[in-house]
């Protein structure tokens, strides 16, 4: 992998970085600074209660998030996912992006690949909608291509036209799936079950890509198994999970106070913003513990190490993301 975020500047399209200074050293000079060593020496921090109705805040407050900020295009266009996942490109005829907020991911790959198919999902509505809107002055075919649906992923199901039971049982999913049953069915019915046009079968049959773009991070910890087993499910054998998050010791989670952080656990780097999302930042290694306990085989993971310039301020930022490409195993005769 060679690309990663875009940087700034009057030529900043199609420059992409992704190694402009090492994580190691970055995590040498974290770990010996007063923000990390102040850690211990805190209060305990407060922890995000395991009640479902707890849980459930956490999606209150991105939809208050996609509210506010529903008259603009808050986030940019993701133009680099094209060029850091050329899956995008090649071969994939079904698409699943879950988290797509307002669409700046969806935007990208469907200006770039008219034959995709793309199924996007959020918990918000207001973010649905505007994402609509946003792909819908693309062209006059791209609505076709794009179907928005409502689904919390860490409290509902997948609507059955993803991949209905009667397709996991008779051949299109294969036995790992069945052997987490348990795992999958945590949670309610999806609120999504009218079944879009395009699908004259009884269902999709999976999907060839699921995207997870800055959203396994806004999920409790205890919540994430559960959520990449469903990831699982849905894939079609042989599919990519694609994955780009937070990583650890990002500019960004250094910016947060002690007390901020949200853990039973001491070091678990899960923090709270002040507007009640949380933001959790991977480690290369607990991303593949998570990801090869749930069944996903690894074919890229790695820090993407940028070092950006805020221009008004002239201050120097790191910022540490998490790549990742796995894919679901073929099933097994």
């Amino acid at each position: 992998m060679e690309f990663s975020e875009e940087k700034e500047g009057p030529f900043s399209a199609g420059a992409y970085y992704s190694r402009d200074f090492e994580w190691e050293a970055l995590r040498q000079e974290v770990e010996s600074s007063p923000w990390f060593l102040s850690l211990d020496r805190n209060q305990k921090p407060a922890s995000v209660s395991g009640s479902s109705s707890a849980l459930s805040s956490e999606s209150r407050a991105w939809q208050a998030f996609h509210t506010r900020h529903s008259k603009k295009l808050f986030f940019k266009e993701r133009r680099y996912l094209v060029k850091e996942f050329p899956e995008l490109l090649q071969g994939a005829s079904c698409i699943l992006e879950i988290g797509c907020g307002t669409g700046s991911s969806a935007v990208s790959i469907l200006r770039a690949n008219p034959r995709v198919t793309m199924f996007a999902c959020d918990c918000s509505e207001a973010a649905l909608t505007k994402a609509s809107e946003i792909v819908s002055s693309l062209s006059a075919e791209s609505h076709t291509q794009f179907y928005p649906f409502l689904c919390d992923v860490e409290h509902e199901l997948f609507p059955f036209w993803l991949l209905c039971s009667s397709c996991k049982i008779t051949g299109f999913q294969s036995d790992d799936i069945r052997a987490s049953k348990a795992r999958v069915g945590r949670g309610g019915a999806s609120r999504c079950e009218e079944k879009p046009p395009l699908i004259t079968h009884c269902c999709v049959g999976g999907v060839d890509i699921v995207m997870l773009i800055f959203t396994l991070s806004a999920i409790p910890v205890a919540s994430m198994p559960h959520v990449l087993a469903k990831v699982l499910a849905v894939l079609k054998p042989g599919g990519y999970l694609l994955f780009r998050d937070y990583g650890l010791y990002d500019m960004t989670m250094l910016r947060f106070a002690p007390s901020q952080r949200i853990s039973h656990e001491a070091g678990v780097p899960l923090y709270q913003r002040d507007d009640g999302t949380l933001c959790y930042y991977f480690s290369v290694k607990n991303l593949r513990e998570l990801l090869t306990t749930t069944g996903f085989v690894e074919e890229e993971l790695e820090y993407c190490c940028v070092k950006l310039v805020n221009q008004r301020k002239q201050m120097p930022m790191k910022r540490v993301w998490v790549h990742a490409k796995f894919r679901k195993p073929f099933a097994t005769i």
